[in-house]
């Protein structure tokens, strides 16, 4: 009896043994799975490290681009507003400029309004004084041509400040008191080509102008744009 009474407790042994080597054995597997997922855990994260270390080298190069470029604009700036100073104070000397020029016509026009004035009196001098026709005659042309200086520097001002009408008005009273006056021409022939944009009025003063001045410095400047409208024109 104790024989079989311990044969029974040993197969119970080892059917609890068995039972629990069973249970281990499905650890050991729940375990293998684990490991496995931890394996591929560890995987995907080791890269992410390097993915992120990669990005981190690349943003540590952005952030060093960055800074060399923000560099570089800071000294473009420097330079900028060293210019816009430039710039200011060219601005302030050609108010300056200009408020001077604005003083000397009005001074001109001043000279204009008593050169009339003495005309008036000199023509009336010579509607009373006869034996003085001659000389009055003199001043008088002289009076003619010191107004027509007076237009032709009032019609270079005009058209350096951009003001081309009033510049023709002042040319065209040059040529009205000396039909042969060529730079007059010359002036009237750039202002209608390169400003007012008539090309037939240029022609025209081009024209003129190289026949009363063929030999002239700014000849050539004249000769090429009748040419240039010439083929323009099919001619």
């Amino acid at each position: 009896k104790d024989y079989f009474q311990e044969k029974e407790e040993l197969k119970d042994s080892y059917q609890s043994v068995l039972e629990e080597t069973n249970e281990l054995l499905k650890s050991r597997a729940s375990l293998e799975r684990d490991l496995k997922i931890i394996e591929k855990e560890k995987e995907k994260a080791e890269y992410s490290y390097r993915e992120a270390k990669e990005n981190l080298e690349a943003l540590k190069k952005v952030h060093a681009s960055l800074v060399e470029e923000r560099d570089q604009l800071k000294e473009q700036s420097k330079k900028f507003e060293a210019k816009a100073d430039v710039l200011e104070n060219r601005s302030q000397q050609l108010e300056e400029e200009k408020y001077t020029l604005t003083q000397s016509i009005d001074d001109l026009k001043e000279k204009i309004v008593l050169f009339k004035d003495e005309n008036q009196k000199l023509q009336a001098q010579v509607n009373g004084l006869s034996g003085r026709l001659a000389e009055l005659a003199k001043l008088s042309e002289k009076s003619l041509k010191e107004q027509s200086l007076l237009h032709y520097n009032l019609g270079v001002f005009y058209t350096q400040e951009g003001r081309y009408h009033k510049a023709i008005n002042e040319f065209e009273q040059v040529i009205k008191a000396d039909p042969e006056e060529a730079d007059a021409h010359y002036n009237l022939g750039v202002i209608y080509a390169e400003h007012i944009i008539e090309p037939a009025k240029a022609v025209e003063h081009f024209r003129r102008f190289l026949e009363l001045s063929p030999e002239d410095a700014d000849a050539d400047r004249a000769r090429k744009y009748l040419i240039v409208q010439e083929t323009i024109q099919g001619k």
